[in-house]
């Protein structure tokens, strides 16, 4: 294998096209085209050849590498957000030995889960097409050539980039390789300082060389079926302060790599789509993708923190821009506006109305500005992008510190309010415990007519999650036909100007099915929130009102129970919420540290902390994914080979987009989505019905124990170890 890079040679030094090239070393474009992929497949006869035709020794030809870019300069802003985690870590560190064993140590548990989960850098995802120069791009930014570039469309593996400064002591190798898993259980990147479970994960470890034998499917240790992901440590400032994500590119052949692709992308903070300038910049199949990217991507631009722009993390890029006339600018601003464009006239009304934290809906304008040129080659055309990109980067670390920070006081001041109640109790049971023996007793006899209660709701909303799965899969049918019959898609083709062509037949079906998946959306959020009041009014079933007979004339606040907080901590680590995620994006803060950061981005975790279904948009997750992303892709390509229509064309047309759709099974295939969404809703329901009643039992037998069964001795210790407590969440440092 040689490093040769013909592609680079053919372009900056020789400045020819293909077919220039082709012509003088007497061989086919397509022959050309073969052996820029394949750069070490190239014989030694065709080297000589080209060696000879351009006047270079076969030394100097085979020597060439494309110059690599100097790395981005990023200020290293991290530092103070990894400055304020180790001071709440060694904070923590020294009380453990204090607390461990008291009643409250679960307390301080979640509390050193918060900071674990929250104060650790962004990850930025780049996504795109196979050909799309994402390997490149990165390996640019972090002024290494680390990654293979001329891997595409071969991988399927997932490449964490992350500072050396990141790597374990028991990590010696720059790069490890990690096994595929299950579906639905992957290696987790947020593990890799735990030893144990990164040894269990680990096949191989070595350097950056590896990946062109494990990450590339001629690679001669690649197995699709074994190998899932691996983690890169490099010393480059942009590292410093995120974290950079390779994913597999989309292509038409490998559905392995799409559905890689599409899994990691929930995960994104930045995210960064690319595809060629000179290639179809942002054809019809780029607007399916990126709209699946931007419906799971944080929304960050919460102003009370830092000023951001709308979508300022999101970056579409023209790569490879120098071959549009040799990178001019305004011809690149005539793609970018026209791939704006395009992808604009598939979206329904109110496509942005979601990413809004206030009134101002995201305007077509505020998205033409995330619109970016970028190549290797001529510094003017990347300047913008790179100095965008910086800014986020930079300004990321400290959004994510105030949040976090925010997160954990609201965090610190509901304990000391659990713990004041505690204290009071502790003081009450010691002073007067023979008035509270009354009222446990009192409790206990009306157990179980609240059981009764609590059991009548919760049986009651189980009959009302099957009876919306039904009324669901009725209202999306009526919905669908109301979208896909003919004289609505003529009057959608009058209303965006469509034309009789295959590209305009292909952008009218993805807005068709924008259309249908915001109708299936609007359906499940109306239908959540009403699950949501119902879930409410169960959860009122724990509450203690102080109104228990006879013993009116006595405190009842050591008897509260945080019933929301106990149903939530059933819904931790549950991969589908289905339409409890509608009420979870209620919670505020306790959404924040009760459900922390799972198979979504941190960004995203930490917006949920604001409030209200916008800030959690992407934790909210959509009725899209494969299914429904598969369908519409499907029907673009079937359209393509659709020929131009003439005399009534629009009424032909919209005939030969519902015989897609419907040639597709398109009905079923997202019915089944929303008996999957409601099935998932049963399920999370169920496991936080179990969870709250178990935590109700816990509490209930705790006070029972406590008022009738604790020595003056065990009252005093509780006492004692509720001030302690009390005093540990007073004096966290921020």
């Amino acid at each position: 294998m040689h490093d040769f890079d013909l592609k680079s040679f053919r372009e900056n030094s020789l400045k020819m096209t293909q077919a220039e090239l082709a012509n003088l070393i007497g061989v086919r474009q397509d022959t050309v085209s073969r052996m820029e992929k394949n750069p070490d497949q190239i014989s030694l006869t065709l080297l000589i050849n080209i060696a000879e035709k351009t006047g270079l020794t076969l030394d100097q030809l085979v020597s060439y590498k494309k110059p690599i870019v100097k790395a981005l300069e990023v200020s290293r802003t991290w530092s103070n957000a990894k400055y304020v985690k180790s001071t709440i870590i060694d904070y923590l560190a020294s009380y453990s030995e204090e607390l461990k064993g008291s009643r409250y140590n679960g307390d301080i548990e979640k509390l050193q889960e918060i900071v674990d989960e929250y104060i650790r850098k962004p990850k930025v995802i780049f996504i795109g097409r196979s050909d799309s120069g994402k390997s490149t791009m990165i390996n640019a930014l972090i002024g290494r050539n680390l990654m293979p570039t001329n891997w595409t469309p071969t991988t399927s593996i997932v490449v964490y980039i992350k500072h050396i400064e990141d790597r374990p002591d028991f990590i010696k190798d720059d790069l490890i390789i990690f096994k595929k898993g299950e579906p639905t259980v992957k290696w987790d990147d947020t593990k890799i300082n735990e030893e144990a479970y990164c040894n269990e994960w680990k096949l191989a470890s070595g350097n950056a060389e590896l990946l062109s034998s494990y990450g590339v499917r001629r690679g001669d240790k690649f197995d699709e079926n074994s190998i899932g992901a691996a983690i890169l440590f490099a010393d480059s400032d942009i590292l410093k302060n995120c974290d950079l994500i390779d994913v597999p590119g989309f292509t038409g052949g490998i559905e392995s790599d799409n559905i890689t692709a599409r899994n990691i992308q929930s995960q994104a903070d930045v995210l960064v789509y690319l595809s060629q300038a000179g290639g179809g910049f942002m054809s019809v199949e780029d607007c399916v993708y990126l709209k699946e990217g931007i419906n799971k991507l944080a929304v960050i631009e919460d102003n009370n923190y830092i000023e951001i722009d709308p979508l300022s993390n999101l970056f579409v890029v023209a790569t490879q821009a120098h071959i549009v006339d040799s990178g001019n600018p305004q011809k690149l601003n005539e793609i970018m506006c026209d791939g704006a464009d395009r992808f604009c006239r598939t979206l329904p009304d109110k496509f942005w109305e979601s990413r809004s934290l206030s009134n101002a809906e995201i305007s077509k304008e505020d998205f033409r500005k995330r619109f970016f040129s970028y190549t290797t080659d001529i510094p003017n055309v990347r300047f913008r992008f790179e100095n965008e990109f910086s800014s986020i980067i930079e300004k990321l670390p400290d959004i994510i510190k105030m949040k976090t920070i925010d997160l954990i006081g609201h965090y610190c001041e509901e304990q000391k309010l659990n713990l004041s109640r505690d204290v009071d109790k502790y003081q009450k049971l010691i002073e007067e415990r023979e008035k509270y023996v009354d009222l446990i007793n009192e409790i206990k006899r009306n157990e179980p007519v609240r059981k009764a209660k609590a059991n009548e709701k919760k049986v009651d909303i189980l009959d009302s999650i099957n009876k919306y799965n039904v009324q669901s899969k009725e209202e999306f049918e009526d919905g669908y036909q109301n979208i896909f019959n003919i004289e609505h898609i003529i009057q959608i083709i009058d209303e965006k100007k469509f034309k009789s062509k295959k590209e305009d037949m292909q952008l009218l079906s993805s807005y068709l099915n924008s259309e249908l998946e915001s109708e299936v959306n609007k359906i499940l959020k109306n239908k959540s929130e009403l699950l949501s009041k119902k879930i409410d009014e169960y959860l009122k079933t724990f509450e203690n009102k102080g109104n228990i007979d006879g013993v009116k004339s006595i405190s009842t606040d050591m008897l509260k129970f945080n019933a929301k907080r106990a149903f939530a901590s059933g819904l931790a680590g549950l991969a589908a919420f289905g339409g409890l995620a509608f009420w979870a994006s209620t919670l505020g803060n306790l959404g924040g540290y009760i459900l922390v950061a799972k198979g979504v981005s941190l960004l995203s975790a930490l917006g949920i902390s604001v409030g209200g279904t916008a800030a959690a948009v992407s934790f909210v997750a959509s009725i899209g994914g494969p299914v429904v992303l598969g369908v519409a892709l499907a029907v673009i390509a079937a359209l393509s080979i659709y020929g131009i229509f003439t005399g009534n064309w629009k009424k032909k047309a919209a005939k030969n987009i519902i015989k897609a759709y419907n040639e597709q099974d398109a009905i079923l295939k997202y019915k089944a989505n929303i008996e999957k969404f409601w099935k998932d809703t049963e399920v999370a329901f169920v496991k936080a019905v179990h969870e709250v009643e178990t935590q109700w039992k816990n509490h209930i037998d705790d006070l029972y124990k406590e008022i009738n069964s604790y020595s003056l001795a065990e009252l005093y210790n509780g006492l004692k170890d509720a001030k302690k407590t009390v005093d540990f969440f007073t004096n966290i440092p921020f």
